[in-house]
């Protein structure tokens, strides 16, 4: 697995009503172009204030079948206009309408206020929104977090950076800042001069597409078991495997058709031989069922359904605008999805 495996997508539904959001798309968020997530703040949008959610996923793009270990999403930087940004983690079905923003954990990133040396254990931050220190702290006792003056999350030559452990964060009364302590001093020391930040991060664990809900249905209700799902358990694809409700019902006592709740016909298969359903756009496995995985005596009637999940970590952006807002062109938030892999 390389990092151009690692991709962004957006929704299936992006509008700013209650719909917003929804499952993974094949619509794919190209990295460093202009409105690649929000679009245009208008002067109307800055002169009144705006809030925006946006939904994306970080998905494991990998051609195969591969489990990604100690997937993380962090905020590298602030924006540098009066806008802000901050993401909270996301299912992969819920709409904005599910759900109230403030009752949302967010992370974000802050800004170095005053140069630390190697081994301090503590430094101060300057935030881009009040809310963002207390109320809606994105850094809290616990966290996991990140500091660096690398000029960007993929230059590892130039600069420094580590993770740690927040032990404590104390709220500044007067000002958009937070004092952070570690539990662990820091190994580097780092300046302001060199654009230090520090962001706070979550640890998704392990992203790989997965299979639940099977559930089978005997037609003539006499319990037996259709399929043997523990030892041919279906085979799923990192691209292709997708967020569907799938059902195989029998037509036959050999014969089946699939289909998915929103792709519909995913086409017919037989018992005597492995059948392939394959996701309309990629032209990838949705999965893949074994005939050996068949128990005697299916009949006509005879159903499985399952639920099929994406290799996609599900988040929102939240960008808030505050009234009287003034422009800026350029302006720029940069989010890193990060992995490890055994490929």
């Amino acid at each position: 697995m390389n990092s151009s495996d690692l991709l962004w997508f957006k929704s299936r539904t992006v509008t700013n009503d209650a719909t917003n959001g929804g499952r993974l798309s094949t619509n794919q968020i190209v990295s460093n172009q202009v409105q690649n997530t929000f679009p245009h703040l208008f002067e109307a949008d800055r002169t009144n204030g705006q809030d925006m959610l946006r939904k994306v996923f970080a998905k494991i793009h990998y051609a195969g079948l591969q489990t990604a270990s100690a997937a993380k999403i962090w905020q590298d930087i602030v924006t540098a206009a009066d806008d802000s940004v901050v993401w909270f983690a996301g299912t992969q079905r819920d709409v904005a309408g599910d759900f109230a923003v403030a009752s949302k954990r967010k992370y974000g990133a802050g800004v170095l206020v005053s140069d630390v040396a190697a081994n301090a254990s503590s430094f101060v931050l300057d935030l881009d929104h009040d809310d963002w220190k207390s109320a809606d702290a994105i850094f809290r006792a616990g966290d996991e977090f990140r500091i660096s003056d690398r000029p960007d999350p993929t230059n590892t030559s130039t600069g420094n950076e580590e993770t740690g452990t927040i032990d404590t964060v104390t709220a500044d009364a007067s000002l958009n800042r937070v004092t952070i302590t570690t539990v662990d001093p820091l190994t580097n020391g780092y300046t302001v001069a060199n654009n230090t930040r520090a962001m706070s991060f979550f640890n998704f664990g392990d992203v790989a597409p997965t299979l639940t809900d099977w559930a089978e249905v005997d037609a003539s209700a006499s319990a037996k078991d259709i399929y043997d799902e523990g030892a041919h358990q279906l085979l799923l694809d990192c691209i292709g495997t997708d967020e569907e409700e799938i059902t195989i019902e029998f037509t036959t006592a050999s014969d089946f058709t699939v289909t998915g709740d929103t792709f519909g016909n995913l086409g017919s298969g037989s018992v005597s031989t492995d059948f392939t359903a394959n996701h309309p756009h990629w032209a990838r496995k949705l999965f893949t069922i074994e005939a050996a995985g068949w128990k005697a005596g299916t009949a006509t009637g005879d159903k499985i359904t399952c639920k099929l999940h994406p290799a996609a970590i599900p988040l929102w952006f939240y960008r808030r605008t505050p009234a009287g807002s003034g422009s800026l062109a350029g302006n720029k938030v940069t989010h890193v999805h990060s992995c490890e892999s055994a490929v």
